[in-house]
């Protein structure tokens, strides 16, 4: 079963305290995607950037769970437990939408601020997630 931790990653693209421009523009991209009415979302689960098969916890608690077509379709098919819909969410500050989580990753894309360069250096030296 594939899970969510109890709060976002340090380098959540979700989160409001991480720098702007920190992951690939075509990462920030997939964010308002999850914005869409449910029968337009992707259907796959937004997994976690920095923690091995896990669910992205930003991703799970801003967007609207009972009308997350990913999560529909994982629950149906035994990849997520239902009762994990129940999770309260966390209490990391985090953007209000997938869309405002785009436009605030993107902003600084070109010209990253030191606190986002050191992020990238931190996310660099992490092990590499194992490729499913």
């Amino acid at each position: 079963m594939i899970r969510a931790t109890d709060s976002p990653c340090q380098f959540c693209p979700y989160r409001k305290d991480v720098p702007s421009g920190v992951w690939d523009e075509s990462e920030y991209l997939k964010l308002p995607l999850y914005d869409a009415a449910t029968s337009s979302q992707p259907p796959g689960i937004f997994m976690c950037h920095a923690r091995e098969r896990e669910m992205c916890r930003g991703w799970f608690d801003c967007h609207d769970r009972d009308e997350s077509l990913s999560l529909r379709l994982a629950i149906t098919l035994g990849i997520v437990d239902r009762d994990h819909l129940l999770d309260p969410v966390s209490s990391v500050p985090l953007h209000e939408s997938g869309a405002l989580a785009c436009e605030f990753g993107l902003r600084d894309i070109d010209d990253p601020s030191p606190a986002a360069m050191r992020a990238m250096e931190s996310l660099a030296r992490m092990p590499r997630l194992e490729q499913e």
